[in-house]
This record gives structure tokens, sequence and C-alpha cells, in this order.
């Protein structure tokens, strides 16, 4: 490939050893509802609090750590959450293997199937939620992530791939080890304890994506990227 475009300082090291092409920085447009909706902290007084989760029926999505990390929570005393996931169903593969393999009744640690939903029927979840989980193993620019910080999300998400080009650590969100899951359920339960401080996150993140994700913005911006690789 002689003209690479990327977003990430981890596609940029990737594609590097691949290929002596040019690289170009391009962002990307998300869906229109993302760019609607804006998150404001739940009523506390529910006194349960709200995690979600956006994810598809693939093992490098972590959901063995969603499991992990949900028994973990299970046994803080006084802690009450629930956590739930957009994406997947009992059915999927990645469900009954893991649920197999942990031995877990998943609604015993508060673990919520949603299954597959358009973004107008899960937009109003995460807006009821609290922060915004992301546990993959694998990624580039998350396109959940992106979504997330979009409306106005806190965001706790692995540091796997390209995340931490997306999200600033300490300052949108917080960044965990992938894999760890007492990194991850300690990271929620202190958010769960800083209602202010998710409040800053979901406020940063924002301005950061809308600015990022901006539409006049990406594609002029890419017009600009094809013109240059056409004079060349």
């Amino acid at each position: 490939a002689k003209h690479i475009i990327g977003r990430t300082s981890w596609d940029k090291r990737v594609t590097s050893m691949m290929s002596e092409g040019k690289y170009y920085h391009g962002d990307e447009l998300l869906r229109e509802e993302f760019y609607q909706n804006v998150w404001h902290y739940p009523d506390i007084q529910t006194n349960e609090f709200k995690i979600v989760t956006t994810t598809s029926n693939s093992i490098y999505k972590g959901f063995e750590t969603t499991i992990k990390t949900a028994i973990i929570l299970s046994r803080i005393k006084n802690f009450r959450f629930k956590w739930e996931i957009i994406g997947l169903s009992e059915e999927d593969s990645v469900v009954k293997m893991m649920v197999s393999w942990l031995k877990v009744n998943l609604s015993e640690i508060n673990i919520v199937l949603r299954g597959k939903m358009p973004p107008q029927k899960f937009i109003p979840i995460m807006l009821q939620s609290n922060v915004f989980c992301q546990v993959s193993h694998i990624e580039n620019s998350p396109n959940s992530v992106c979504e997330a910080m979009c409306i106005g999300m806190p965001v706790i998400a692995t540091f796997a791939g390209g995340t931490e080009s997306m999200l600033e650590n300490n300052r949108e969100g917080i960044l965990v080890q992938d894999g760890d899951p007492f990194s991850l359920a300690g990271t929620i339960f202190e958010i769960s304890k800083n209602p202010e401080k998710a409040i800053i996150y979901g406020e940063n993140a924002r301005k950061r994506a809308l600015v990022r994700h901006n539409a006049a913005k990406v594609s002029t911006d890419l017009n600009s990227l094809y013109q240059q690789i056409i004079r060349q």
C-alpha cells in the first residue's frame, strides 16, 4: 500500500512495519444518534450503580473479564450494581463458552444480557447508566468508546491497541490493564464513590469527541487527504 489512512498511534506503528507507504491521519464519523444525546449523571437515589457495555459475539472482546470483574464486585459489602451488556444474548457462542468455563449464573452476579439493539434502543440504557466499560483484548480505535465519549459518558477501558489515542487517561476516563479484573473492579468501585469525577470525565470526553468526530471537519480533512494523494 502506498497510502494509508489511520487514526491511532497503534495503527501507525503496525502499518509502518508492513508497508513503506505514506501514513495520513483521518478521523471517522459516528452514527447520528450519538451526536444528539447527552449523558447526565443518573439519580443516585436509585441506590444501584449501573454499568453498561456494548460489545459483540467475539472471543477477543473480553466477556470473560466482564464476568470475573462482576464476581469481584458482587463480593463487596453493600455495593449494589447492575451490568447491562448490549450486543450479547444467552444464545451467543462466547456467552455459552464463558459461562461454562467459569461456572457462573449471570443473574447471580448482576449481569444482564440485552442482545443486539439499534442505537435508538440502547442509547437510553447508556443515558441511564453511571459508567461505560469496554473490556476488549484487541482494539484499534474502538467505536464503542468513541460513541460513549460522544454522548458524554465517563469511560473505563482496557489499555489495548489504539485506545490510548482515543481516550486520555484520568481526564476523559480511565484506562486499566487488559485482562485484570481486579484493576477493573477497583476502578468501577472508585468511580461509584466519586460521581463528581465521573461528571468531569464525561464532560471532557464529549468535548473531545465532538471535535474529533465533527462531520464537517472529518469530510473536509478526508477530501484534503484524497487531493494530496491525487497530486502525488
